[in-house]
C-alpha cells in the first residue's frame, strides 16, 4: 500500500473484530458527485413544469377556438340562408319591375290628348 496515494477515510470498530480501515484512493471535491446532476435535474424538472403548463394553456385555447369556430360556422350558415332569401327577393323585385316596364306606353308613341280620353271614357 502506497502511503502517499492512500488516506484513511473511516475507521469503524466491529464487535469482536479489530477496527477496519477504509481507504480513499483519490481526492474528491468537497461537494458530492451528483451535485451538478441535481441542478441539471432541477432545470429539467422546471422545463417539464413549464411544458406541462404550456400544454394546458394550449389545450384551453384550442377548446375556446373550437367553440368560437362552431359559433362562426352557425353564424355563417344563417348568413348564407339570409343571403339566398335576399337574392330571391331581388329576383322577384326585378321580375315585377320588368313587368311594369313592359306595361308602360312607348315614350316614342304620340301622346293621347286628355279630351280624347274623356270621349273614350263615355
Amino acid at each position: 500500500m502506497n502511503a502517499l496515494a492512500c488516506r484513511p477515510l473511516i475507521t469503524s470498530p466491529y464487535i469482536n473484530r479489530p477496527p477496519l480501515l477504509l481507504i480513499r484512493l483519490t481526492d474528491f471535491p468537497s461537494h458530492p458527485y451528483s451535485y451538478g446532476m441535481i441542478s441539471e435535474f432541477d432545470e429539467l424538472s422546471e422545463k417539464i413544469d413549464r411544458l406541462a403548463a404550456l400544454t394546458l394553456s394550449l389545450r384551453s385555447e384550442n377548446a375556446q377556438l373550437r367553440l368560437a369556430n362552431a359559433q362562426l360556422r352557425q353564424s355563417n350558415a344563417a348568413l348564407c340562408a339570409e343571403n339566398e332569401e335576399c337574392v330571391g327577393r331581388m329576383n322577384e323585385v326585378q321580375r315585377r319591375v320588368e313587368t311594369l316596364l313592359a306595361q308602360m306606353p312607348d315614350p316614342n308613341a304620340p301622346a293621347v290628348v286628355p279630351e280624347k280620353l274623356d270621349e273614350v271614357a263615355q
